[in-house]
């Protein structure tokens, strides 16, 4: 690697937020990544190890975290960046018997956010 390539790299290296976590199961955790080109939200439970990618949209996922209980992480939906969308859940879980997104009234991340438990 040449000494400008280098410099370069430190820019394009992967970055992660600080994590978040559940008030009643603390093990559980949220945490944003810009690892494949995008932020996007993706789980953390301390207690297995696992990891994994929860949320992939081509604008990338600003908006998210963990509920209280640990069992549901919430995202917020918006429609190209425009800070207008709707909330969506998904299981903490990859294996939780309940696949489907669910979805809080259409809003913007502030409004619907304090309703959703994000």
């Amino acid at each position: 690697m040449v000494d400008d390539e280098r410099w370069k790299a430190r820019f394009r290296a992967a970055r992660m937020s600080l994590p978040g976590w559940a008030q009643d199961a603390p093990h559980r955790s949220t945490y944003r990544s810009n690892v494949t080109g995008t932020w996007e939200i993706y789980a953390w439970d301390r207690t297995t190890g696992m990891r994994r990618q929860v949320t992939d949209r081509p604008n990338g996922t600003w908006m998210g975290g963990v509920d209280p209980t640990g069992e549901w992480i919430w995202w917020f939906a918006d429609t190209d960046g425009d800070e207008f969308g709707i909330w969506r859940r998904t299981p903490f879980s990859p294996d939780a018997d309940t696949k489907t997104e669910t979805e809080a009234e259409s809003g913007d991340q502030a409004g619907a956010g304090d309703e959703a438990g994000a």
